[in-house]
């Protein structure tokens, strides 16, 4: 695949290098019938950065590179499943059984006939929000082109374009805002690279008041406490994280917050339930529809509701909320 990428950038994008194919003598096994497979990297590490630039900063007019530290490249699925973002997700070992892989994706054998028709499931999920009447904006080129330079993608879950749910299109009408709360983020993913995190800070920004801290962002186990913003987050630190903004905004901006006023969403099963050990609320959003494709349904679908964002005290589970009624 490397080597079919090559001519794309010949053909549009101006290199002063050209690939003469240097790489492909470490493809093939080599004289005493070894593979070379570490050199055939190391030389496409090299030659991808004199054709496209330095990791991290690589470009083209016509494809999109992954930041391996965004979503993995090559995800085996295990005892991980598929709570990482990722390119690829690949079936190994016990995990490669058609039947048990179609379930986990929430595909049926009568839509696996074609790749045409997988790929169409997956490209059109976001349809089943709109047909539960949810209007899930899509950032594109008209509201992003000034800052954003066109479409914004999200990487997480199998990625694709960035599209705000309800409450991030109205987060100015929640009591978050209304009340000017302190506003942050923990999240277990990157925040997708600069583009998502900028748009997702001037969202929490503009809604606090300016109470969302600055543009940076932390993560996760890596140096002191010094943004109201961290990714990186394993899911089941997600409420130490909490504790931790919680103890570094009354400390160091003196915000005067107490434990109970403290309010976690978030559309995975198991982490609003973590907020109970420090006297925190926490409330499972987007709870229906759920995405099936990733392990059936352990996290939302569609995003936030405008209406799950409540000032309530407690722990509420999705299982909780739906047999209370509160999506009828």
């Amino acid at each position: 695949m490397a080597h079919a990428c090559w001519p794309i950038f010949a053909a549009f994008k101006p290199c002063k290098v050209a690939y003469d194919s240097e790489c492909a003598q470490y493809l093939f096994p080599n004289h005493q019938g070894n593979h070379e497979v570490s050199l055939y990297a190391l030389c496409w590490w090299r030659v991808s950065e004199e054709l496209a630039g330095p990791f991290g900063e690589r470009n083209s007019s016509v494809i999109r590179f992954v930041d391996p530290r965004v979503a993995d490249i090559n995800h085996v699925v295990g005892a991980r499943g598929l709570s990482d973002p990722a390119l690829l997700y690949h079936f190994a070992g016990r995990s490669k059984d058609w039947e048990a892989m179609l379930a986990t994706f929430g595909l049926d054998t009568e839509r696996a006939r074609t790749c045409l028709e997988v790929y169409s499931y997956v490209d059109n999920r976001w349809h089943m929000c709109l047909n539960a009447g949810l209007n899930m904006s899509r950032i594109h080129r008209q509201d992003a082109a000034d800052r954003y330079g066109g479409v914004v993608m999200d990487y997480a879950y199998g990625g694709g374009p960035l599209r705000l749910s309800e409450v991030a299109q109205h987060l100015d009408q929640t009591f978050c805002s209304i009340d000017r709360c302190y506003m942050g983020v923990i999240s277990a993913g990157g925040g997708s690279g600069p583009d998502e995190q900028g748009i997702l800070y001037d969202k929490l920004n503009a809604a606090s008041g300016g109470k969302a801290g600055d543009g940076s962002w932390s993560n996760w186990g890596k140096g002191s406490m010094n943004s109201q913003k961290i990714v990186f987050t394993p899911d089941p630190k997600k409420g130490c994280a909490a504790k931790q903004l919680f103890d570094w905004l009354n400390g160091e901006k003196q915000a005067g917050i107490a434990p109970d006023e403290v309010y976690l969403f978030d559309d995975r099963w198991g982490n609003a339930a973590e907020m109970a050990e420090f006297g925190f609320n926490g409330r499972e959003i987007s709870c229906t529809p759920r995405d099936k494709m990733i392990g059936n349904g352990v996290v939302g679908l569609c995003g936030a509701l405008l209406r799950e964002i409540r000032r309530e005290k407690g722990i509420k589970t999705c299982q909780q909320l739906v047999e209370e009624g509160f999506y009828k």
